[in-house]
């Protein structure tokens, strides 16, 4: 049964991290975790605490670099190390990265902060390079590519990412031997390394011949439908997605056609995941046509069309869902008011949240939708909550789309402007968006009013549908 998006993306996060990663008990292959030093590895202890203080002195330049071996010992020890055993450390990676990111942005001493990066890089990637637990390496890949040459000013310059990273991470990145927890944490880097490019044009961090490069691998990746051997197909559509992220950004530094046929089929392929189409549909907002000689616009436009009216069919069917779950009384919720089962079947509250004394969700049936015939949202056997994922889901796709046409750079393609004035489906798929949001973006969306403004926008959509053979019929004039 197909989840709600708000659910299945959620999930993906981790998804590719579970699909790529070996299984623990194969712990053996890898490297085994660097020692740490008894004095770095109970965080309450008076020492260790006492150490802190002095290095947060240091970096706030209050005290003076005066023990370097010291200094230099407690990142090794107490941090870095900690990445090679993700078994006993790995709920602190989060807050060991952050604090070696916030060391390093908060550095008086340019002197400081300039053996930190040279450290955090040299230690960093003997990580990466090294057989160590993937989860090592994927933090210390999201930590590399997160440095910076020069931070963000006060003023508002932009930050300028640690150049001698990029190296690094393409290297993991186009390694089609690693997992893909691995290469989606070095893709990241990667992307910020381009995007920085848009920000700071005169220090670029990515030269011409490397975005071709990147381009040529990102859409070999883009193009590949489905999943190698042992990897989830979920966690690979995830990858395309973020992988369409970089590729919008590379495509608009080298324009050409061949490029914005590749984002615009994809934009159009109702086969696609819907989360990789709407990165898609971003790609689109950033594209230079003016500088893509027969930039198809009539294509551009219909893409945007099958992309928005798959996004309404997505509302319908998660509608069904819900209420499919709901009216099975062997379900928690079920038979009654909202649906408040399973986290795994999209409710946002987990078990029993919809169950319960009240029988409904706490917006939807129950209480509310009980003894009111709807509640505050929802109604329908559809709880509040639920209704709430799937408003939100639609306006994030209205957004999409949105972003993709507005501005001056789409209105500038030849092609759209004929197809505006002669077959009329540019203005057709603004005022779908329109109607759209208006349903969708309110205080009190009630399903079945949301559900019958849906299902005549996704008529209307489909007419216009380029190739369409079939549309929704309906009594109701187009945008009435």
């Amino acid at each position: 049964m197909r989840k709600p998006l708000a659910h299945r993306v959620l999930v993906l996060f981790f998804t590719v991290a579970i699909a790529s990663l070996p299984m623990l008990g194969s712990a053996e292959e890898y490297l085994a975790p660097l020692p740490i030093a008894d004095q770095w590895k109970n965080v309450k202890d008076i020492e260790y605490r006492r150490f802190v203080k002095q290095k947060n002195d240091i970096i706030a330049g209050r005290k003076p670099l005066a023990d370097r071996e010291q200094f230099e010992a407690y990142y090794k020890g107490a941090l870095i190390a900690k990445f090679t055993d993700p078994l006993a450390y790995g709920k602190d990676f989060p807050g060991i990265r952050r604090e070696m990111q916030r060391d390093l942005t908060a550095a008086k001493d340019p002197s400081v902060r300039s053996l930190l990066i040279q450290l955090y890089a040299t230690e960093l990637k003997s990580i990466i390079d090294a057989n160590y637990h993937p989860a090592a390496q994927v933090n210390a890949l999201l930590l590399i590519g997160s440095l910076n040459t020069k931070e963000r000013t006060p003023a508002g310059a932009p930050a300028i990412p640690y150049n001698d990273a990029l190296a690094v991470l393409r290297s993991k990145f186009e390694d089609n031997s690693k997992p893909l927890g691995i290469r989606l944490a070095a893709m990241m880097g990667v992307l910020r390394h381009v995007e920085s490019d848009w920000l700071v044009s005169s220090n670029r961090q990515v030269d011409d011949a490397t975005k071709a490069a990147l381009l040529t691998i990102i859409a070999a990746i883009v193009k590949q439908d489905k999943a190698t051997e042992g990897v989830d197909q979920r966690a690979h559509d995830y990858f395309r997605a973020r992988a369409m992220d970089l590729f919008g950004s590379l495509a608009a530094f080298e324009p050409s056609n061949d490029s914005l046929k590749l984002i615009v089929a994809t934009a159009a392929n109702s086969d696609a995941d819907m989360l990789l189409r709407s990165r898609a549909v971003f790609a689109l907002a950033r594209q230079q046509y003016p500088q893509i000689k027969d930039a198809d616009g009539e294509a551009v436009v219909g893409a945007l069309t099958a992309y928005l009216a798959d996004a309404c069919k997505l509302v319908i069917d998660d509608v069904e869902l819900f209420r499919g779950a709901a009216a099975d009384p062997a379900r928690p919720g079920g038979g009654g008011g909202g649906f408040g089962g399973e986290e795994e079947e999209g409710g946002m509250e987990g078990e029993g949240m919809g169950g319960g004394i009240l029988g409904g969700g706490m917006m939807g049936g129950g209480m509310m939708g009980g003894g009111m015939g709807g509640g505050m949202m929802g109604g329908a056997g559809v709880a509040g909550h639920e209704i709430e994922v799937i408003r939100r889901q639609l306006l994030y796709h209205v957004f999409a789309a949105r972003r993709a046409m507005d501005g001056t750079r789409l209105a500038q393609i030849p092609g759209v402007k004929h197809f505006k004035d002669e077959v009329q489906a540019y203005q057709d798929l603004t005022a779908a968006l329109n109607r759209l949001k208006e349903s969708a973006d309110g205080e009190n969306v009630q399903t079945d009013a949301l559900l019958r403004d849906v299902k005549l926008r996704r008529g209307d959509l489909e007419r216009v549908r380029p190739g369409a053979t079939t549309a929704t019929p309906t009594t109701d004039p187009i945008f009435p």
